[in-house]
């Protein structure tokens, strides 16, 4: 071993900590207690590093009865439940049968390579799917297409995209369930937002020419 692993202990190398939130030094502590061979002694000892943790979790001068409970608790399971001192007369020291690990949350897999298109996009896929209208299916995922086409244009404003990719896109992403017909145009989204927006602007407009004349008639 060399000189600088003789001065400083590594974390890889220390016992691993029981309740973090206290700290190493605490938890050598309480290791400590138990080669006290005085049992008063060892009591006191006990008590005033209860009393360590109690400043550590709460800056109010009287301790509550929940939270005397716990770091009581706390304190025993720390030592390693060999403590051989007593607790206050109302605490109950439950043993802590260690921990257990919270069952894995599933999450949903995406495919990484669309995550562009937005996960949206998949649940309106497995809707068409499920169609059995034919033409009412059509439709609907040559509306998939353009939002999708949309949406690719929105993730990268510098890179053009062609019909051919979208549809190609769609068609994997469907398990070749949605085949758009390569004549199909995919702009419906776009240019019913364009007139959307024209009708919008002209609409303003129009507005305004009213409050206008209005203003110049009451003027006169």
């Amino acid at each position: 071993m060399t000189e600088a692993h003789e001065r400083f202990e590594y974390n890889s190398n220390r016992e691993k900590l029981l309740i973090p939130e206290y700290g190493r030094h605490v938890q050598k502590m309480l290791e400590h207690a138990r080669t006290i061979e005085d049992k008063e002694q060892r009591q006191m000892f006990v008590e005033l590093v209860v009393r360590l943790m109690e400043q550590m979790q709460s800056s109010n001068s009287r301790p509550t009865k929940e939270l005397t409970d716990k770091l009581w608790n706390h304190a025993f399971m720390i030592g390693g439940y060999e403590l051989d001192v007593e607790a206050p007369e109302d605490v109950t020291i439950v043993k802590h049968q260690g921990y257990v690990r919270p069952p894995k949350l599933e999450y949903p897999y995406h495919e990484s390579k669309y995550r562009h298109y937005g996960y949206n996009v998949q649940q309106l896929i497995e809707k068409a799917k499920k169609m059995e209208d034919e033409e009412k299916r059509t439709k609907f995922m040559t509306a998939i297409a353009s939002y999708m086409k949309l949406a690719y244009k929105t993730w990268n404003r510098d890179h053009y995209v062609n019909d051919e990719v979208i549809k190609s896109d769609l068609k994997r992403m469907s398990g070749g369930e949605l085949v758009i017909a390569e004549e199909t145009p995919l702009d419906f989204l776009q240019y019913t937002n364009v007139r959307s927006n024209v009708r919008s602007k002209s609409k303003r407009s129009n507005n305004g020419k009213q409050r206008s004349k209005g203003h110049r008639r009451r003027k006169k």
